[in-house]
């Protein structure tokens, strides 16, 4: 399910429970849709059968109405046929290659018009973005198809480049420094896989080429078994939306102390200052603090690079970290009135810091 394109894939030994299994699913995806306060245009429906065989005995039937059967129908912009020899979608797909070749014609000439520089930016744009949408489903189609496909790349190129009419595609290509279709194909196929095992590797089509060892998707890809990465780290959410100001960085410990009853002071004075000194030197360095009476609370910050000293009274007596917060909060507003440079802020209590880790 794609947004408003559903499509339903079922199998079976046999053509009837092939045709019961697609009327459950119908049947259970149109109660749902009207549940959600949407529906089914049987219209727009159509069933594609896997096999050469007559299906018109075993119709399959949408809020009533019988659902037609066709040789090939379109999904998310791909011609998908009974055969999958992908040949409509090859037609189609080389008119529409020709109309951007076209295109390309009235752009530049042998003397005229664009550079070649700007005519292969509009090339790899339109016409390898057009081509490539496709191109990881066409790893099983036959040379005649790759042909034609190839042959309307030679003209784009041709054209880009100011070559002849007799100029031969392989040499466009290679003069273009582009890829012949065919290696388009192994290319797309290699980062659909790459990204299904690095992003979701929990996906049915990850775990593919195991599966399905005889699909053509998985003879490209172990026969590239050699050129896939094996250790990468997978991809993960950023900790902040991009469109936002990076989190800060928050350290809770000091790296070699583990518990300061097991160190000397004059061991915990030098591993603190060599973190300062290894770590933040390049960064201007904030001190807060907070202190709490039986009768009132306060905060100070103190920045020694700019001989500051902030002192602030809170209006009501609050607890330890409430104080350290409040001394945070004026830290932050110090630091947003100065100019943009790196900054370190230093507290000795781990509690008010974790505010930054909150989701």
């Amino acid at each position: 399910m794609y947004a408003d394109d559903i499509c339903i894939w079922a199998s079976s030994v046999t053509r009837l429970q092939v045709r019961a299994r697609l009327q459950r699913a119908a049947s259970i995806t149109s109660s749902y849709l009207q549940k959600q306060g949407l529906s089914v245009s049987p219209e727009k429906c159509a069933l594609v059968a896997f096999t050469r065989k007559c299906m018109t005995p075993y119709p399959v039937r949408i809020d009533g109405q019988v659902i037609s059967y066709s040789k090939f129908h379109r999904f998310l912009g791909i011609l998908i046929d009974r055969n999958l020899s992908w040949s409509p979608h090859c037609t189609l797909l080389k008119k529409k290659l020709t109309s951007i070749a076209h295109l390309l014609r009235f752009l530049g000439g042998k003397s005229w018009g664009s550079s070649v520089q700007s005519m292969l930016k509009l090339y790899r744009a339109l016409f390898v973005g057009c081509l490539r949408y496709s191109t990881p489903v066409l790893s099983n189609t036959c040379k005649t198809n790759m042909r034609a496909l190839q042959t309307v790349q030679g003209q784009a190129l041709r054209t880009c480049l100011g070559l002849p009419r007799s100029a031969s595609t392989l040499g466009s290509i290679a003069l273009a420094k582009d890829h012949p279709i065919s290696t388009y194909i192994v290319l797309d196929c290699l980062r659909m896989h790459i990204r299904h095992i690095s992003r979701i590797p929990q996906h049915h089509l990850a775990s593919l080429p195991l599966q399905r060892p005889h699909s053509a998707f998985a003879k490209v890809i172990m026969t590239q078994q050699s050129s896939i990465p094996q250790q990468f780290t997978p991809a993960a959410l950023p900790p902040s939306p991009l469109w936002c100001m990076r989190l800060p960085c928050v350290r809770l410990a000091i790296l070699g102390i583990a518990k300061k009853s097991n160190l000397s002071t004059p061991a915990i004075k030098q591993l603190t200052l060599s973190m300062l000194h290894f770590e933040y030197w390049d960064r201007t360095h904030v001190y807060t603090d907070g202190s709490v009476t039986s009768t009132s609370s306060a905060c100070a910050v103190v920045v020694p690079a700019r001989q500051t000293q902030i002192h602030q009274q809170i209006s009501h007596r609050t607890t330890s970290t409430g104080a350290e917060l409040a001394a945070l909060l004026v830290a932050v507003q110090y630091i947003s009135q100065q100019s943009p440079q790196k900054w370190a802020v230093f507290c000795d209590s781990k509690l008010p810091y974790n505010v930054f880790n909150l989701p």
